[in-house]
């Protein structure tokens, strides 16, 4: 099967599937929790290029739920501080893709 990457798109030969620019370490930190989430379609060194189908709500809901480092006993450089940040960055991302829908 032939693959040809465009700045969101990835199109294949069964069509288009739409995909989100997300960084590793949350991503990572929800599949250690055996959560369900979205599929990788493209991995680079710091983020997965995951496909928006329907797990990417549950992805979603959990970066909300991490965000905010205040609501958790950790101080900057802590690895959870480091997850927190990594949530921000996956919930602006999630919803900027959105926006442009």
């Amino acid at each position: 099967m032939a693959l040809q990457a465009s700045a969101s798109l990835l199109t294949t030969h069964f069509g288009r599937i739409r995909m989100i620019r997300i960084p590793k370490r949350f991503y990572d930190d929800h599949c250690e929790r055996d959560l369900e989430a979205p599929g990788i379609v493209k991995e680079t060194k710091a983020h997965y290029w995951v496909a928006e189908d329907e797990h990417l709500e549950e992805l979603l809901s959990d970066a909300k739920f991490y965000e905010d480092p205040t609501l958790f006993a950790c101080n900057f450089g802590d690895p959870l501080w480091a997850i927190c940040l990594s949530a921000q960055a996956t919930v602006k991302a999630i919803e900027k893709h959105r926006a442009q829908s």
